[in-house]
């Protein structure tokens, strides 16, 4: 069966997996509680890795058709094995190329959780833009709540952080935004969602 994580993985802390901490739960279901109702029939998934698939499990359980998209080659192929079934798929790329990954596939809801900050900020309005295109109800962001570094995890370039993220940062770009915990620190947290229809 072999390792389950691999040469270059560990297994994932207490903290993470595939339930977020008590308050980011809370924090979502406030703000977006129509979310995992049922009233998505179709979903895509941007931001899992072999660490963190937070509410992954809501959305599959939620929505009949989930597309999960994820850029580095040894999450996609972790991601196949743990979750890859009737109505789920995995597709490897990279989220500044979704439009022609997807083949002009659309999805009720895009789900983009803790990957907003692996963006430059001056790309970044136009990969949402992309990702709004496709969705026909709501994009939802998770992100650390300001400033908060990290460079390459496990060898994976798309870890990196290059766009400390604030509220009037995604106010600006047409978003609602939520937070959680204290701006600039490592457990602070910020969803911004945005309604398309």
């Amino acid at each position: 069966m072999g390792e389950v994580y691999g040469p270059h993985f560990q297994p994932p802390p207490s903290a993470t997996g595939r339930r977020p901490p008590p308050y980011v739960e809370e924090q979502l279901r406030a703000a977006l509680p129509d979310l995992f109702t049922g009233a998505h029939s179709s979903a895509l998934y941007v931001g899992a890795n072999r660490r963190r698939q937070h509410f992954l499990d809501d959305l599959i359980a939620s929505c009949g058709r989930v597309a999960i998209l994820e850029a580095f080659p040894e999450n996609a192929q972790f991601l196949r094995e743990a979750f890859e079934g009737p109505g789920v798929r995995v597709i490897q790329g990279d989220v500044r190329h979704a439009s022609g990954l997807l083949a002009g596939e659309r999805f009720d809801a895009c789900f983009f959780w803790h990957g907003p900050e692996h963006l430059g900020a001056s790309e970044a309005p136009a990969v949402l833009r992309g990702l709004e295109a496709i969705t026909n109800h709501v994009v939802v962001l998770g992100m650390p709540y300001g400033r908060y570094y990290q460079g390459d995890e496990y060898r994976n370039k798309y870890e990196r952080h290059l766009w400390h993220i604030y509220p009037d940062d995604m106010h600006k770009l047409g978003y609602e935004t939520s937070t959680a915990g204290k701006v600039d620190d490592r457990m602070g947290n910020m969803i911004a969602w945005k309604r398309t229809a």
